[in-house]
């Protein structure tokens, strides 16, 4: 009895379990998965198993689990080999911040030593960190071959020993914006309680966490509202504008663009997925124009992965593209069409 009790139920679990695979279309004949759920091919009666995603990036991997020293930051990208340019980030002293890339290190044995109190020192301090007590640190990761792999973000407290604190490694970025509301969120390195103030009102975080989410209410149409983001000891402003009201007739730009997978030629046209030198030209433009609003219709990123995370890298790569704009501006995206 047990052992026909025991029969039906791992049978249920393989039914479920098979029953979760994804469907394989009618026309693809020669493609099946054996009773363990294996995918396969099949030519002439032989099966050819389809092989494990080996080794895939993750952003959890690329944002290289930093600690402090007592000159710097060490950071572990595990498996990785290739190069890491860094420099600071001027949050604060400009309107679009990205980092001023001073230096390049090799990756070893995949990690990194960074020394900040010699590599920014004055003059090079154009940040104020000693100053100020904290810096963020950008860097960027290539491979061996030299194709751009990541943009992060690490911010370190003190003048040594340091200490890492949260970041932003994406956004804030602005979305859903009406006549009297919108949507601000961000992601940080590390759970922190963060809180947005606008329009005299703050919205606060009520547990620690990396992914930070506002519904902005009760705003004044067709007007700007400076925001601020604070996280930790630190904080950045911004501001953003208001839709006119329901039923104006007032004209508007809005900016139109598609197709942003990576390409050749190298650089930042080649970052992971995605053409980081055109998307930054494109929201330089849109941001130039005074557009209300950005919509962007596929394809994002090369995708077609077998690895969801490595997808989610190329994803990251794509947002941190046009960053510096969307702070301030919506960007408003939608599925790619594709026509035979």
């Amino acid at each position: 009895m047990n052992k026909i009790l025991f029969s039906a139920i791992a049978l249920m679990f393989a039914t479920t379990a098979m029953a979760q695979l994804p469907k394989i279309p009618a026309t693809y004949s020669n493609l099946g998965y054996d009773t363990n759920g294996r995918l396969y091919f099949e030519n002439k009666g032989e099966k050819y198993f389809a092989e494990e995603f080996k080794n895939p990036l993750t952003i959890e991997q690329l944002l290289g689990k930093p600690e402090a020293t007592e000159n710097g930051v060490q950071m572990d990208f595990g498996t990785l080999k290739g190069t890491v340019t860094y420099g600071l980030i001027p949050y604060g002293k400009v309107p679009h911040p990205l980092p001023v890339y001073r230096k390049t290190v090799k990756i070893e044995d995949g990690k990194i030593v960074l020394n900040i109190k010699d590599d920014f020192k004055y003059p090079y301090d154009f940040v104020d960190w000693k100053k100020n007590g904290y810096l963020n640190l950008g860097y960027r990761i290539a491979d061996e071959q030299g194709m751009l792999l990541f943009d992060g973000i690490v911010a370190l407290k003190g003048e040594g020993p340091f200490e890492v604190i949260p970041a932003i490694y994406e956004g804030p970025f602005v979305n859903m914006v009406t006549d009297n509301s919108a949507v601000i969120w961000c992601k940080t390195t590390r759970p922190v309680k963060a809180e947005i103030e606008i329009n005299g009102k703050v919205y606060k975080d009520e547990q620690e966490t990396t992914l930070h989410r506002w519904n902005i209410a009760g705003l004044t149409p067709n007007t700007k509202h400076n925001y601020k983001v604070k996280y930790g000891i630190q904080s950045q402003s911004y501001h953003l504008k208001t839709a006119p009201s329901k039923g104006s007739r007032e004209a508007f730009v809005f900016g139109y663009a598609s197709d942003s997978r990576h390409a050749t030629g190298g650089g930042e046209r080649k970052i992971l997925g995605a053409n980081a030198y055109i998307m930054k030209k494109i929201a330089a433009l849109a941001n130039m124009k005074d557009v209300r609003f950005m919509q962007f219709t596929g394809d994002m990123i090369n995708g077609y992965l077998s690895s969801k995370e490595q997808q989610r890298v190329e994803y990251s790569n794509w947002k941190k593209s046009i960053e510096p704009f969307w702070h301030y501006m919506p960007i408003i995206l939608a599925w790619g069409i594709m026509k035979h």
